[in-house]
């Protein structure tokens, strides 16, 4: 039981008895911080040990006691940066903002070799507009370039908007000449490719400003517009060609960068509407390098430790590697222990040397680069045996004692959308503590599960009007800012506030009613629908979801006769052979993309996001990086604390809300779990001997008395997820088990769909596949699993449905990770239940 102090009468509690109590930070803290400060007073003027004891309880109880938050805020975004850190270590809160990248080229480009402007086009294809294709100009007497546009038309640039060419191109060979490489977008202007860089990929661009309305555009690669005399012959491979609109802001800040970072926040993209999704901002404080178990080694290197390696070495550059992030035109030091290994610093494709090999502290420049190459290794020394003890890598020209790579992150899981026009983006920011989504943006995927109708009919016109009434969030009617994506990946002309012409609105055009109705005008040569043809809405869930209606000549549906659905292939062509008469309902198979809808919403919403980890600076120097999927950060911030009482502030506030439990005990960090073995409920971020490191668990310790045989229980709740994890403290002498994850029935349903052909994954890692398929007599059907097995299946099994009777036979010819063939003899076709295991 609790007790006092006999002479200043401070509270203290008996661990055996009072071990489950809460802890109480005024009756075990301030009061009895209280108490101590009256009975010391100021002993200012006593010179004894006793009056500096005084005044460092004084000058730390002010120090924490301190009610005065202090933070600092650092800009962030994609790539890397070094950030100062206060006067203290503390949880990092970032702030990121969303953006939208849209390539006006589509996923699908068509691609072609053109000889002279007035020429016909020889070696038509359309190909992913990320591919390499390589152009040979034959002859140097003529014009010749590749050009890309859209799937199936010309590129339309809005008057008044700024736009960017990008490409990454590599010159193959190239004859002396007059003439200059291009990349061009058609009579808007050029940007030069330097045809000096043989062999090595570079990034080329060229930006302008549209001056006319409704400009149709492709975008050119090789001699474009050259006079007579300035014609090269020349080959060059190209990929990664992309067409962006840009902000005014973005125009102008594009002068001040290079090459490599332009390619790098304005990445090649495919079909559809980008944003940044799950932002991961990392945090790595005290050594750049990691250790070995993160290097690719060489086959004949062996780790012995974390950071001490050896080397077998049979024959010379043998060498182990690391990519690491760095930042252009900074020094570094690497300084290791004496061994007998070598150490070089590489470009990343091992072409440039930055610094030799050396078996002594070394500093470098990194130049222009943004990652360079760390090799371990014994160059020209020949064979023999190479040690490698603990290398540190840091920014600056000072070689620093060695210690581990510390590495924190955290990740918001959501896509963020912002707009180039009026700079409305989405964020994420944490508010009291909890992440939020303050969402400005809706992204809608249009397919056949939306309630599609058909709208007015127009005579004479090449294209349908269809609708459907949104319900899932609300915009303003006619907002010019909203945009629609083809399946294609051609951008869709917004009609904006044009009310309802009896003539009908454009070809492949939408409009945002004020009756929450989205109005698509879909062409007749995409749907199949002939022109006078009212489709049903089956009919139109049947073209969002990737097909075409065709009368059997293969011309569009006018109504009478069989009814063909041709599946669409991602260009927007017909997969040939591939059709059905029966009214499909799933999507097409063929990699067609959906139509994408991105509008502003009327309003802003604040939504919960789920974060995985937790970022944290030191003082001193911290190495961020920041990267997300697809479309890279531009613009963000994060949050930190300066001192001591903001640390805590924000430490409480970010676990109350990460665990919901007030009634439990906060522990400083790396806390070792093996310590908590009384009753009690806890919460420890990066914990020593829990489940995972540099993560925050709520930890609950419970002891059996009555059945001492079963030890002490320890229950982890990992906060990123809703994952439970589990262990004992058995035995003499006593020993910690394994933790366990407990199996829960949303650990158990969440990876499932448990519907007629459809599959259970169990946490074991075993994958169980079902289904029903008719198959002909005497014919073999080839059924598609759900789900693809990704190592090997164990256990395959086909019966048919209600018995075959005397002598059928039900074979399986054909087993694959994907798929399966089911062949039946029983005199007519059957339906064939089957059932497949696997891991």
């Amino acid at each position: 039981m609790a007790s006092n102090t006999e002479n200043l009468d401070l509270l203290k509690k008996n661990p055996v008895t009072d071990g489950n109590e809460t802890f109480n930070i005024k009756t075990m803290l301030n009061d009895n911080w209280d108490k101590l400060d009256a009975v010391v007073g100021d002993m200012s003027s006593v010179q004894t040990v006793a009056k500096d004891a005084a005044g460092a309880i004084k000058e730390l109880h002010s120090f924490l006691g301190s009610n005065n938050e202090s933070f600092n805020v650092a800009s962030i975004k994609s790539g890397d940066q070094i950030i100062q850190g206060g006067n203290v270590s503390a949880l990092a809160f970032p702030r990121i903002e969303g953006r939208t990248m849209i390539n006006l080229l589509g996923g699908i480009s068509k691609f072609n070799h053109t000889i002279g402007m007035s020429s016909t086009h020889i070696n038509y294809t359309k190909v992913n507009s990320s591919e390499e294709i390589v152009v040979n100009c034959p002859d140097a007497s003529k014009e010749y370039y590749a050009y890309y546009e859209n799937a199936n038309s010309l590129v339309n640039l809005k008057s008044g908007k700024y736009v960017m060419a990008m490409a990454e191109v590599k010159v193959n060979e190239v004859l002396p000449g007059a003439g200059e490489l291009k990349i061009a977008i058609t009579g808007l202007g050029s940007g030069p490719i330097d045809k000096t860089k043989l062999g090595i990929w570079q990034n080329v661009f060229f930006k302008t400003y549209v001056p006319n309305n409704n400009y149709l555009c492709q975008v050119l690669i090789g001699t474009p517009y050259a006079e007579a005399s300035k014609y090269l012959k020349y080959s060059i491979s190209i990929k990664n060609v992309r067409l962006f609109e840009l902000s005014p802001a973005e125009f102008a800040a594009i002068d001040n960068m290079q090459a490599d970072l332009i390619s790098s926040n304005y990445p090649h993209v495919g079909t559809g509407v980008y944003g940044v999704k799950d932002a991961k901002v990392t945090g790595i404080q005290g050594n750049l390098l990691p250790s070995f178990n993160e290097w690719t080694l060489h086959e004949k290197s062996f780790i012995n430790e974390p950071y001490k390696m050896t080397l077998l070495a049979s024959e010379n550059n043998s060498v182990s590697f690391y990519d690491f992030q760095c930042l252009p035109n900074t020094d570094y030091t690497l300084s290791f222990e004496t061994g007998t290994g070598l150490y070089s610093i590489h470009t990343i494709d091992w072409k440039v040397t930055i610094k030799q090999w050396s078996n002594s502290t070394f500093t470098f420049n990194s130049g222009n680069y943004r990652k360079l190459r760390i090799g371990a290794g014994n160059f020209t020394s020949g064979a023999g045996t190479y040690t490698f003890r603990n290398p540190i890598l840091v920014q600056g020209t000072i070689a620093v004692p060695f210690r581990s790579q510390q590495k924190t992150a955290i990740t918001a899981y959501t896509e963020l959308f912002g707009n180039v026009e009026n700079g409305v983006c989405d964020t994420v920011e944490f508010i009291g503590g909890k992440p939020k989504k303050n969402k400005k943006w809706e992204k809608i995927t249009l397919d056949g599960s939306l309630p599609w109708t058909y709208g007015e009919i127009v005579a004479g016109k090449d294209n349908k009007p269809v609708y459907f009434t949104n319900t899932i969030s609300s915009y303003t009617p006619f907002d010019e800012s909203a945009v629609m994506i083809k399946s294609d990946g051609k951008l869709l002309k917004n009609n904006g506030k044009y009310s309802w012409q009896a003539s009908g609105f454009p070809t492949d055009s939408f409009n945002m009613w004020s009756d929450n109705q989205v109005y698509v005008h879909v062409p007749n040569s995409d749907s199949g629908w002939g022109d006078l043809y009212t489709p049903s809405a089956d009919e139109i869930k049947a073209y969002f979801n990737g097909w075409r209606l065709l009368q059997q000549d293969g011309q569009n549906y006018n109504g009478t006769g069989t009814k063909y659905w041709n599946k669409i292939n991602p260009d927007g062509t017909a997969a040939l052979g591939q059709f059905t008469t029966t009214l499909p309902t799933e999507m097409a198979n063929t990699g067609i993309k959906q139509y994408n809808l991105l509008y502003q919403l009327a309003r802003p919403v604040l939504e919960d996001i789920q974060i995985g980890g937790a970022l944290v600076l030191e003082a001193g120097v911290n190495h961020i990086n920041t990267i997300s999927v697809n479309v890279p950060v531009i613009s963000g911030s994060i949050l930190y604390a300066n001192n001591v009482y903001s640390t805590f502030s924000k430490l409480s506030s970010f676990l109350a809300n990460q665990f919901d439990r007030e009634d439990s005990i906060m522990l400083p960090g790396k806390t070792d779990l093996n310590s908590l073995i009384r009753n009690g409920k806890y919460c420890v971020y990066d914990g020593r001997n829990a489940p995972s490191k540099i993560v925050a668990y709520y930890v609950e310790v419970i002891n059996f008395p009555l059945l001492p045989h079963e030890g002490t229980m320890q229950i982890a709740y990992k906060g990123d997820s809703n994952r439970l994890f589990t262990r004992r403290l058995m035995g003499s002498p006593a020993y910690w088990t394994k933790w366990s994850e407990v199996i829960t029935t949303e650990t158990l349903v969440a990876d499932s769909n448990l519907v007629s052909n459809g599959y259970q994954k169990l946490a074991s890692g075993l994958i169980i596949q079902w289904g029903t398929v008719s198959v002909p007599n005497n014919t073999s059907t080839r059924v598609t699993y759900p789900i693809a097995y990704p190592v090997n299946i164990v256990n395959v099994t086909a019966t048919i449905i209600g018995g075959g009777g005397v002598g059928y036979t039900v074979a399986l010819p054909g087993v694959t990770l994907a798929q399966l063939e089911v062949y039946q003899s029983s005199g007519s076709a059957r339906q064939i239940s089957w059932m497949t295991m696997g891991y």
